[in-house]
């Protein structure tokens, strides 16, 4: 068995590429893999998903980025997660051969999978419905807990057809994610509106 170095960081998954990049490795990876999250990192909550901001990461810095989620109901479960790294691991070269410039890809597994069934698809919109629990401490100090799952979401999210209806339908799903996120035609918009600070 080859011995392998781990690191651990306190800090945010994307913390763990920025500090490496920067400190531990001592050349630049050829690709980077995040995850597996056991929960899936699908719509909207990609912009609080930690395995996402940790791809993401890599993409700015220039290295191709892989986030892995996963609908896993027991974080313990073992099995499950070598199902999932095994079969991810058997599409790692076909993903790395035809992954675009500058391109994040988030990839999804559904609870149950085939692995004859994969899709690349967009995001769905709309289905954050955040709810948060409320608490007292031994000492009387409120805290919040967010709640899981972090999405609602009503029929209009499936008909979108995107990676939430083929989660639904069993398929594993590729969405490929840009870094510029700047609406471009809002510019224009402003401009002619006069906008000034």
């Amino acid at each position: 068995m080859n011995k392998v170095k781990i690191y651990s960081v306190n800090g945010t998954p994307a913390d763990c590429v920025t500090l490496a990049m920067d400190k531990i490795l001592k050349s630049k990876p050829d690709l980077i893999v995040t995850g597996i999250c056991n929960y899936n990192s699908r719509g909207e909550t990609i912009y609080s998903s930690g395995v996402v901001s940790a791809a993401i990461e890599g993409t700015i810095q220039g290295i191709p980025s892989i986030a892995v989620s996963a609908k896993i109901r027991d974080p313990n479960d073992e099995k499950h997660f070598m199902a999932i790294a095994t079969n991810f691991a058997r599409n790692l070269n076909y993903l790395v051969k035809h992954m675009p410039d500058n391109t994040t890809l988030n990839v999804n597994y559904p609870d149950k999978f085939s692995a004859r069934k994969i899709i690349c698809t967009h995001l769905t919109q709309g289905m954050i419905a955040n709810k948060y629990s409320a608490e007292v401490n031994p000492f009387g100090a409120t805290f919040y807990w967010l709640k899981s799952p972090l999405m609602g979401f009503a029929l209009e999210s499936l008909e979108q057809k995107g990676d939430l209806y083929y989660l639904k339908k069993g398929y594993i799903t590729v969405t490929p994610l840009k870094l510029n996120l700047t609406k471009e035609d809002a510019i224009p918009y402003l401009e002619r509106a006069g906008i000034s600070l």
